[in-house]
């Protein structure tokens, strides 16, 4: 099967712009969308997991605010993982509404929700997690 140019392009138009299969553009968005989703469960785990889980301890703030203190930098990265959690939420809800546009519209729109909603539940547990550092020092 040789590949057709797009319709709003000129017949001479670049290989670039000519798709190599029909199903290969979906095909690139599903792959995003699968590194998106191992981005924010590998953000997610390590942020919680090996960071969050050594600097608190459970009914000693003392303790939490000193390991707090002493661990600010990696602190940080995990503040920064967990953003960049939010921000691949974001984006795979886009291509998520993309990818299952085709299945209709209301599913499409369901699942953008969802995940902008997680996102916006994740973004303000950020700023309680960055209220939580300005208050320690």
């Amino acid at each position: 099967m040789t590949a057709r140019p797009l319709p709003c392009l000129p017949a001479a138009a670049p290989a670039a712009f000519v798709p190599a299969a029909p199903g290969a553009p979906r095909r690139r968005l599903a792959r995003c969308a699968g590194l998106l989703y191992l981005l924010i469960i590998g953000a997610g785990v390590w942020s919680d997991a090996a960071v969050r889980s050594a600097i608190f301890v459970a009914g000693d703030p003392a303790e939490t605010a000193q390991r707090l203190a002493a661990d600010a930098s990696l602190y940080r990265l995990a503040f920064a993982a967990d953003a960049a959690m939010v921000a691949s939420d974001v984006l795979l809800g886009v291509l998520l509404f993309w990818l299952l546009r085709a299945a209709g519209p209301l599913l499409a729109g369901a699942a953008l929700a969802f995940r902008l909603t997680r996102a916006a539940i994740l973004g303000m547990n950020l700023l309680t997690h960055s209220a939580d550092r300005t208050s320690v020092g």
